[in-house]
């Protein structure tokens, strides 16, 4: 897919709904998806600090889990 928001329904359709990553991942990621979108197409967003490191703690758990599922995929 050419698009964002197209990665994200194909990541759906392919790990969510047959159970290979958790709902909870999807929707972390679609938070950390929001909040880019946000500062990058609002005029004068304000995205506090604490959003950002939060953003970056979110994404950092979320890569640790999906590498690890990533690798159990490949050893079965």
């Amino acid at each position: 897919s050419s698009k964002h928001s197209g990665v994200m329904s194909l990541f759906n359709q392919h790990f969510i709904k047959t159970g290979i990553v958790s709902e909870i991942s999807f929707k972390s990621v679609q938070a950390l998806m929001d909040l880019r979108h946000e500062g990058d197409y609002q005029d004068f967003a304000k995205i506090t600090e604490e959003e950002a490191k939060g953003a970056v703690e979110t994404a950092k758990i979320v890569i640790t889990m999906l590498k690890e599922t990533f690798e159990k995929i490949k050893e079965s």
